[in-house]
């Protein structure tokens, strides 16, 4: 029997397969012939290739990398392109095809994986995507990574597989860090800034913050120095924390503190220590935090010390910076008040001293003419009526010497004396 393909001889010019069959007999020969009509079979192959066509442009169209193995994972028999451009620049999919998976995963993450597997390959539920490290065909480690598995039964002639998909998740990690450290940095920020407003005395708000700072950000030692008024060429101490013996009270703008002027916006870590210049410090790594002052100048700045560390790390200086720029508007702001507050009392002093001189001349005086009104009028109606009036000026005159004699208790230490109590 022969087969073969030709035009339909319906005339419709759809393809259809004829069989030719010939066979003989003692007076004849028999020819049989068969036509069979092609088109659905043709539909369905067309079908098919249109399948498989959809099927590797979302493949290797897809920023998941996805790889096909055997049954029991251990040859992958077909990736896609975002695999081949996660495990390799340069390679192509035979780079993978072949290959056993776990050869993929990094040393510390094979047993994790193989209990993943085994966990799909059983039949239960699907667990979650997991992360590890995978190793790229150049050998060199790619940690953020993350796999889930899906597993196909075989069915029919289509064969069991385990589907890989493959996620980069470095971004995300990455935005994680950072949202991290910058809660970090709020809450630490946070924390400084109540302990600082919680205070009204600018010594007792640096200490309180200086505190905070030390043991939030893990230091050893602590000091905040701030620059006195315009003209002055040496900084004083306002807080202190720890042990270190060798902190000074005052120091020049020309120390080592300040040799490099540090600028404001700018935190400055003195490599080295301070044991070249203070022999008796155990301070390995200084970290200078400028305090702004008004105009953008610095006021002052947080002196902070580890006996550890070597330096500060940049999330840390981010923070430290923010701690600055928040006390040197506490201090700004208690700067100005103090001056306002300087102001009204210096305003208020000169009223009390007016008003004391003035009462006091009008009391003199007013005292003077009822005496000589008694001296003369001594005995007569209005006499009692004039005592009245005479005492009324000497208690007037006892409340301006109580209130001189309390400006003068507040305006500075008194000296002591014995005093008889007898009298």
């Amino acid at each position: 029997m022969r087969t073969w393909t030709a035009p339909s001889p319906d005339g419709t010019g759809k393809p259809a397969r004829f069989s030719f069959r010939r066979t003989r007999s003692p007076d004849r020969d028999l020819v049989c012939v068969a036509v069979t009509g092609m088109a659905e079979q043709k539909r369905a192959e067309n079908r098919l290739r249109r399948s498989e066509e959809t099927y590797r442009v979302i493949l290797n169209t897809a920023d998941v990398g996805v790889l096909l193995t055997d049954p029991p994972g251990r040859r992958i028999v077909e990736t896609n392109t975002a695999a081949v451009r996660l495990f390799g620049g340069g390679a192509g999919p035979e780079d993978l095809i072949g290959r056993n998976p776990e050869d993929l995963i990094a040393a510390g993450s094979r047993e994790a994986a193989r209990v993943y597997r085994e966990r799909v390959l059983s039949g239960g539920e699907t667990p979650a995507p997991a992360e590890c490290a995978f190793c790229r065909l150049d050998g060199s480690e790619w940690p953020g990574g993350e796999v889930s598995a899906t597993h196909l039964p075989r069915d029919g002639d289509a064969p069991e597989r385990l589907v890989l998909s493959i996620r980069d998740v470095t971004e995300r990690h990455r935005v994680a860090k950072r949202m991290r450290e910058e809660n970090r940095r709020l809450s630490i920020v946070n924390e400084v800034v109540a302990a600082a407003t919680a205070s009204r005395r600018l010594d007792s708000l640096l200490g309180d913050s200086l505190a905070k700072i030390v043991d939030l950000l893990e230091f050893d030692e602590g000091a905040v120095y701030l620059i006195p008024p315009p003209g002055s060429d040496t900084a004083v101490l306002h807080a202190r924390e720890g042990t270190d013996p060798v902190l000074p009270q005052t120091v020049r703008l020309d120390d080592l503190f300040c040799e490099t002027s540090v600028p404001a916006g700018e935190v400055y870590c003195i490599e080295g220590g301070l044991q070249g210049r203070y022999p008796g410090s155990g301070i390995r790594a200084p970290v200078m935090v400028p305090i702004p002052g008004d105009d953008g100048l610095v006021g002052g700045w947080i002196a902070l010390g580890s006996r550890a560390r070597k330096t500060a790390p940049e999330t840390e200086r981010d923070i430290l910076l923010d701690i600055g720029k928040e006390l040197g508007n506490v201090v700004v702001k208690g700067g100005m008040l103090y001056e306002e507050l300087e102001t009204a009392l210096s305003e208020v002093n000169l009223y009390v001293d007016i008003l004391t001189h003035d009462i006091n001349n009008a009391n003199t005086a007013a005292m003077g003419y009822l005496q000589m009104y008694l001296d003369f009028a001594a005995g007569s109606d209005g006499g009692a009526m004039v005592e009245k009036s005479l005492a009324a000026v000497h208690q007037s005159n006892e409340i301006i010497r109580n209130v001189s004699t309390l400006r003068r208790l507040k305006a500075g230490p008194v000296e002591l004396s014995p005093v008889p109590l007898g009298p």
